[in-house]
């Protein structure tokens, strides 16, 4: 009786409204994700947090063999991550954003200092007592978990990267110009200590009130035994940034920076050694959990540990790294990936596994197309097509006559027509399957970045300058169609012969329609001004379109109206197949692949307003009949375990909208019912509260759809 409903969770506060979801769209490739890593903070040796770019927030709870992504919908940079215990932690990050779990990060809430400034470090030395380092000298500290943050006078207005305590009242920060500042009354004053350099300080690390040390710019590594009255600058040997610096304790050591450099010291920093880290991306962040094991996170999603003391760095990150250019898909199960450096994915369990297929070629593959389970093609730079009759166990090459040029899209429409189009403006054809193609000329000299046939006679191509071309013979002859844009365009569909869209970019995010066949274009208001690289209508309303932000727009009405989907990806997508109204996969910038299983609408919404009711009640939904969705809102007075099901009229459960510990406040959960049927149903909370307080609050309430 499982039916999909799509969950939005709001949480309101005294604040101003800020939201968050947890997004519709889910990584599958590389796993856990490939966004920029900055900063991490590991609790144990097993449970721990990092973050990054576009909101990326993963957690471990088994030293890192496996991730969840945490991520939400506040797609800021986050700087730095601290928790206190495997329920509790803090995140600060640019624009003045702070969060802060108290379940683990199953939720979390929004905090804030009263600035939208760049918060770069935050440390907390138990559950109340925090301090965040941020731009202009500023220095916040907390005494109530972050409730209330009150500026500190630091003295200086340079920009603090880091900081840290070491208990209540000692701490340091560090900043870009080279000042190191010191306090021993919990911040309420700051007094300057020589550094001995004036180049940018990334991160400081004390491992009690002598032995700290910090990273340099310049490669360096300051480093004290008398808290900081003396520091010593030592040579680690590299001129590269080290970002990063930590201790398991007086002895034992890494920092590691750009380009993948990773040194360790065994004498409390004096010496250093470089390791071979296997990876030429920068690290942000280094943990050292103990004498053995350490962890580094940076660019690109990397993810490298060691267990044995640095001698091997083996990587956390599964999959493929090779920018994913286009997807396809024969079923709900079985699909193929084209990609950068001659990679070809395919997947037989609808993504869950990636397995790369050898294609023989190491030419960036643009485009794939396949007719059934065995025949496909997939094409790419220095004219490569590429041919598989077994599913893509085996690829041959398919001669091009000499051509050296990308060839951008691919397509059949039966075992024996196919075409390509190229970036000179050539487009090829062939009626043998690929045994050969003949070069036909389109009137241009330019790329022809799609092309899309709806029939063996009917076909279009889109290229730069906002080239449109049309043929009605089969691709022997094509005939200019006007645009109405000088945009280039590099995505193209169409449903059937009069009805279809192409999208681009130069400046902002190019949508074009027509409903006669190409006659004539109109333009759709994207509300973008990102590249959009390609496009998936299903039918005549609904449709999506991948973003160069790492959005993904998507419209229920033909494109007259376009909606944000928000997605944890900070890359460039490239490519979309929807194979029905909930399950897609969307194929972008580092070897990122999301799959959606609910037509990339989100499954969870937060917004944190920290206002407390006095007591348990469930509200009626509104609107109320509805269609498709209606939103249950919700309130408890203390910390409750809560959970939200909603039963048909038989009394057969449906779905559980909410299943989590929530801090006191007001919440709604809005459900998209989109594919059930008319009719009376009912939804139940059932509140139980956490701490020993006696009796669970049940109520249920009916609701009916009418469509």
């Amino acid at each position: 009786m499982k039916k999909f409903f799509i969950l939005v969770i709001l949480f309101f506060a005294i604040f101003t409204p800020n939201s968050f979801a947890q997004s519709g769209w889910f990584w599958q490739n590389p796993i856990p994700q490939s966004n920029n890593l900055w900063a991490s903070d590991f609790i144990n040796n097993d449970v721990g947090w990092v973050v990054g770019e576009k909101g990326t927030i993963i957690k471990t709870t088994n030293g890192g063999i496996s991730w969840i992504n945490q991520s939400n919908s506040i797609a800021k940079l986050f700087y730095s991550v601290c928790g206190v215990d495997v329920n509790t932690a803090w995140i600060v990050g640019e624009s003045g954003t702070i969060l802060k779990t108290i379940n683990g990060g199953i939720s979390w809430t929004i905090q804030s200092t009263g600035y939208s400034i760049y918060l770069h470090s935050v440390f907390f030395i138990n559950d109340q007592t925090g301090w965040i380092a941020a731009q202009d000298g500023r220095i916040f500290k907390t005494t109530n978990g972050g409730n209330n943050w009150n500026e500190q006078s630091s003295g200086s207005s340079d920009w603090f990267r880091s900081i840290f305590f070491i208990d209540l009242n000692t701490g340091w920060t560090v900043s870009t110009s080279g000042t190191i500042l010191k306090t021993t009354n919990g911040g309420s004053s700051w007094f300057t200590q020589t550094s001995g350099t004036s180049t940018s300080l990334f991160s400081v690390f004390f491992i009690d009130g002598n032995n700290g040390w910090v990273s340099c710019y310049d490669g360096n590594v300051l480093k004290t035994t008398d808290g900081g009255t003396n520091w010593l600058s030592v040579v680690s040997g590299t001129t590269k940034q080290l970002r990063s610096i930590h201790f398991s304790d007086v002895s034992n050591g890494w920092t590691a920076g750009e380009n993948g450099k990773i040194y360790r010291s065994t004498d409390g920093g004096s010496t250093w050694s470089s390791q071979t880290s296997g990876t030429y991306y920068s690290f942000n962040s280094v943990i050292c959990i103990d004498a053995n094991t350490g962890i580094a996170f940076g660019e690109q999603g990397v993810i490298q540990k060691t267990t044995d003391q640095g001698l091997n760095w083996n990587s956390l990150v599964t999959g493929s790294a090779a920018g994913q250019n286009e997807i396809f898909f024969i079923d709900q199960n079985t699909g193929w990936t084209a990609a950068d450096w001659g990679t070809i994915l395919k997947t037989t369990n609808g993504g869950n596994d990636w397995v790369p297929q050898s294609s023989g070629s190491g030419a960036y593959l643009k485009s794939i197309f396949f007719l059934d389970a065995n025949t496909g093609w997939a094409s790419g730079s220095n004219g490569t097509i590429l041919k598989t009759t077994n599913g893509g166990t085996s690829w041959f090459v398919q001669p091009t006559n000499g051509l050296q040029d990308y060839i951008y899209s691919i397509q059949f429409v039966d075992a024996n027509n196919g075409w390509a189009s190229c970036g000179s403006g050539w487009v090829l054809r062939t009626t043998d399957g690929g045994n050969n193609w003949a070069w036909i000329a389109c009137g241009v000299v330019t790329t022809l970045s799609d092309i899309f046939f709806i029939n063996s006679n009917f076909g279009w191509i889109v290229g730069s300058g906002g080239l449109i071309r049309k043929t009605t013979d089969g691709g022997l002859t094509w005939f200019e169609q006007t645009s109405g844009t000088t945009y280039s365009l590099s995505g193209l569909q169409f449903i059937n012969e009069n009805v279809g869209w192409a999208v681009g970019g130069g400046g902002q995010g190019t949508i074009l329609k027509t409903t006669n066949g190409g006659s004539n274009w109109f333009s759709q208001n994207s509300g973008t001004v990102y590249y959009l690289h390609d496009v998936y209508f299903l039918d005549s309303n609904n449709g999506w379109i991948p973003c160069g932000n790492g959005a993904v727009l998507t419209s229920t009405d033909g494109g007259s109206n376009w909606n944000t989907q928000y997605t944890s990806d900070a890359n460039s997508l490239f490519s979309i197949f929807m194979w029905d109204e909930n399950i897609g996969w969307i194929g972008g910038e580092r070897g990122a692949i999301l799959k959606t299983t609910t037509g990339g609408y989100p499954t969870s919404v937060e917004v944190n307003y920290d206002e407390i009711p006095s007591s348990f009640l469930l509200y009626q939904n509104y609107p109320n009949p509805f269609n498709p969705s209606t939103t249950l809102r919700y309130s408890i007075p203390n910390e409750t375990k809560v959970t939200i099901k909603v039963y048909d009229i038989l009394g057969n459960e449906i779905e559980t909208l909410a299943n989590a510990e929530k801090p006191a406040g007001t919440y709604e959960v809005t459900c998209y019912a989109k594919q059930l049927p008319s009719g009376e149903y009912f939804y139940q909370l059932k509140a139980t509260p956490i701490g020993g307080q006696a009796g669970d609050y049940i109520s249920t309430k009916k609701m009916i759809l009418i469509k």
